[in-house]
């Protein structure tokens, strides 16, 4: 609820890649308007209230970029392209098959993350089995 404060209720195009679960509870949050970063930020530098507001998207693709952000202006006096690496394509996680090991030693599988990221949502949002109706 405090990201969405922020950033605002995301529009249905900025959803998409969400999952029919997390649509129903953006739904059920009350709806925000986007906060003015530079009203938020008096005095702040133009250029980092610009970078914030780049950064803080809910959409992971409309967000800037990794280096795009290192070029902002904002952060040009520590930019330095050659000391930079860069991937000439993108990332793509669901490709590889979790390689974390777990505490007990044993590999981390995809349902266990999705157990394991349940039960902080539920730390945080005690009633959120119920209204769901246990599904997740």
């Amino acid at each position: 609820d405090a990201i969405i404060a922020l950033i605002g209720t995301p529009s249905p195009e900025e959803t998409e890649f969400l999952s029919e679960w997390a649509k129903w509870f953006l739904k059920k949050s009350p709806v925000c308007a986007r906060v003015s970063f530079s009203e938020q930020l008096p005095g702040a530098d133009r250029y980092g209230v610009d970078l914030v507001s780049n950064l803080l998207r809910f959409d992971p693709k409309m967000r800037i970029s990794a280096d795009d952000a290192l070029a902002h202006p904002f952060l040009a006096e520590f930019h330095d392209s050659a000391k930079e690496p860069s991937f000439e394509e993108p990332l793509h996680p669901e490709e590889y098959e979790p390689a974390d090991v777990g505490r007990d030693g044993k590999k981390v599988t995809k349902d266990d993350l999705k157990r394991m990221v349940w039960k902080e949502v539920e730390r945080f949002h005690p009633d959120v089995s119920k209204r769901y109706n246990g599904k997740h």
